[in-house]
């Protein structure tokens, strides 16, 4: 089973809750999963689901089911609030690159309707890094543009 095939199987037997940002089951499975329980628990501070004997992050299903995208590396999406296990769909965002030296505290975001972007740039020093961040959220408070 390919895994466009596992996350179609997935997202059949859950429905997506956007107050807690995961899912529920949709049905009764197994001896102990009921219909309208939380699905998965926390695993590696990853919400997981397990599904086939197949583990899922919960995060790259909210990603299949509202953008139809199948994601392959953990670092792929982003919390915009930096809560790891906030899976609402308003709260990722799809990184357009990750760089390990000196990379800001969290995502830098703007967020106009669904359209988004990350900031993603190299800094010489973590105080570069720090200091752009600042002034960068500096600017958006003067836009009017939630970071």
């Amino acid at each position: 089973m390919n895994k466009k095939e596992l996350y179609d199987l997935a997202l059949s037997r859950l429905d997506y809750d956007p107050e807690i940002g995961g899912f529920r089951w949709r049905d009764n499975y197994s001896g102990n999963t009921r219909k309208g329980d939380v699905a998965g628990s926390i695993r590696n501070n990853v919400w997981s689901i397990g599904i086939n004997r197949e583990v899922l992050s919960s995060k790259f299903l909210v990603w299949y089911l509202f953008n139809n995208e199948i994601l392959k590396n953990n670092r792929d999406i982003c919390h915009i609030n930096g809560v790891s296990g906030d899976n609402r769909i308003e709260n990722l965002i799809k990184r357009v690159s990750y760089n390990r030296s000196y990379r800001i505290d969290k995502c830098i975001s703007l967020k106009e309707g669904r359209y988004s972007f990350f900031v993603a740039k190299r800094f010489g020093t973590l105080e570069e890094a720090q200091d752009f961040k600042q002034k960068f959220e500096e600017f958006c408070r003067c836009q009017n543009v939630k970071v």
